[in-house]
């Protein structure tokens, strides 16, 4: 927990140099963080005044009004202040503040051979971005850390991050509860990448635990990689993680002899997306053209085997999704022809 303490001089006199009463001086206090000003005491007394910050890592200030017999008198702001804490979703970083990137990232050069610009990532002034650098002598081995992120555990959380690099290179996308490259699993791995223009990637990962965590880029390029710029990262929330996955192995199949009829086969989901067993029967609703056609109470992985035999003549739009405790999970679409067709052309 960090606490916030300000002090200062009360006015002698007024703005305009005449007279006021010190017993009739209050104060306005709002504290400010980027945008957002909130007021965190009104017709305040005395010379001092402290609070808990608010537990998200952000740089805040404070702003002073002075009231007279309640009129307000003149304004002053505080110096400001990095309180270290954990975000909260979304998280966004475009590397234009280089002294906050310097306090709140975590660089690591795990061979220690970094130098001057190279072999290391490192905040690049005039472009605004991180950047890693190859000495043409030793290849990458370097990690980047972000600060602590809060993530519930009961969410997907969707990755978004651009980058750009002078030639063929080498990056993996990792998560873990601390800044240490031994704690980190891959979220995603880009491997002999080459795009000369600001490209943007993205994933789709989960957690299992209501904890603060560390995203990491590791920069594993060969020696002769040049240069590679990180430009942003963006984290926000989706759906929630405690649904069903897909269904598996889905197969559609049209008859053969021209009837109206369609062959599904697949396999019930097994898991829930946050990578919990699935320990109970769950439902598996098929649909055709978004109608509800049939549903299976399926055990967990049963393979399904089921004839649509009121297809129609022509596309057939099928989808299959799972229900289990009442949430729905990720939907599979597939589409076939069913019935007579016309004929190709001759070969």
């Amino acid at each position: 927990d960090y606490t916030a303490k300000l002090t200062w001089v009360a006015p002698s006199q007024g703005i305009n140099d005449g007279y006021v009463n010190p017993d009739e001086i209050t104060y306005n206090v709002v504290r400010n963080s980027g945008k957002d000003k909130t007021i965190v005491a009104k017709n305040y007394r005395g010379d001092s005044f402290s609070e808990k910050l608010p537990s998200a890592t952000a740089k805040y200030s404070y702003t002073i009004t002075t009231l007279s017999n309640n009129i307000e008198g003149g304004s002053a702001t505080s110096n400001s202040v990095l309180s270290v804490g954990s975000y909260e979703l979304p998280y966004s970083e475009d590397f234009s503040d280089g002294e906050t990137c310097k306090q709140l990232f975590t660089f690591v050069d795990v061979d220690n051979d970094g130098h001057d610009i190279y072999n290391k990532w490192y905040w690049k002034e005039d472009e605004k971005l991180i950047q890693y650098c190859s000495d043409g002598e030793n290849p990458g081995n370097e990690w980047l850390f972000t600060p602590a992120i809060h993530l519930d555990g009961k969410h997907l959380y969707n990755l978004r991050f651009n980058i750009n690099m002078g030639s063929e290179s080498n990056l993996k996308v990792t998560l873990g509860k601390s800044p240490s490259p031994s704690d980190q699993k891959m979220i995603l791995d880009l491997n002999n990448i080459n795009e000369s223009w600001e490209t943007e990637h993205t994933a789709t990962f989960t957690t299992t635990e209501d904890a603060d965590y560390y995203l990491g880029f590791y920069n594993y390029s060969n020696k002769d990689c040049w240069y590679f710029n990180l430009f942003d990262i963006n984290i926000e929330q989706g759906t929630e993680s405690n649904i069903p996955d897909s269904i598996k192995e889905f197969k559609i199949t049209p008859d053969t002899n021209g009837k109206n009829s369609v062959t599904l086969q697949f396999k019930a989901p097994e898991k829930l997306l946050n990578g919990e067993a699935i320990s109970e029967n769950i439902d598996v609703n098929i649909y055709r053209e978004n109608n509800l056609i049939k549903t299976y109470n399926a055990t967990a992985g049963q393979y399904i085997l089921f004839t649509d035999d009121n297809a129609k003549n022509g596309i057939n739009n099928y989808k299959v999704v799972a229900s289990y405790n009442g949430k729905t999970g990720i939907e599979v679409t597939r589409s076939v022809w069913a019935g007579y067709d016309i004929s190709e052309p001759v070969k």
